[in-house]
């Protein structure tokens, strides 16, 4: 009897134990932060990488409180300047309707209000590359003093370079 109740409880406290133990393993829980600034109102945000972002009017931008350990990511709705923290291993991606701002550390503006015919992204210093509709074969690298004008009606985009600052 003693022999068939220990074949019964190892095996349940070694699942037990097993279960446990990967608690660590299991994705933690993040909040989702959401900062909006209303007209006239402008913010300085500092992200939990020590990246700063200056949030215009009329502007949202949505991140976690935590980034994981492969990327940083953020969601812009309107516009902001983004002074990014360099991290070679883990990359920063700035996600707008229709594009994608990749980056490991620069200075460069993204504008992106839901109501406006086009999205720029303005590059100040570093380097970004900016991924077109999702489409890897529509990536542009900026190089800094350049810009890219994307136009939601046509669904093209062309590069300039710009002489004064562009905020």
């Amino acid at each position: 009897i003693a022999a068939a109740i220990l074949i019964l409880i190892i095996p349940s406290v070694l699942i037990y134990q097993q279960i446990s133990g990967n608690e660590d393993l299991q994705p933690e829980v993040q909040n989702e932060i959401v900062k909006y600034n209303p007209s006239g109102q402008k913010s300085q945000i500092k992200l939990p990488d020590g990246s700063t972002v200056w949030l215009n009017a009329e502007s949202t931008l949505t991140y976690f409180e935590n980034f994981p350990s492969s990327v940083r990511e953020v969601k812009l709705e309107g516009e902001a300047f983004f002074e990014i923290k360099r991290d070679t291993l883990r990359p920063f991606f700035v996600n707008t309707e229709k594009l994608q701002v990749g980056v490991l550390g620069t200075g460069f503006n993204v504008r992106a209000y839901e109501e406006d015919q086009e999205v720029t992204v303005a590059l100040i210093h570093g380097s970004v590359e900016v991924l077109i509709d999702g489409k890897q074969e529509n990536d542009v690298v900026l190089s800094p003093g350049s810009e890219l004008t994307y136009s939601k009606d046509t669904k093209t985009h062309e590069t300039s370079y710009f002489a004064d600052d562009p905020l």
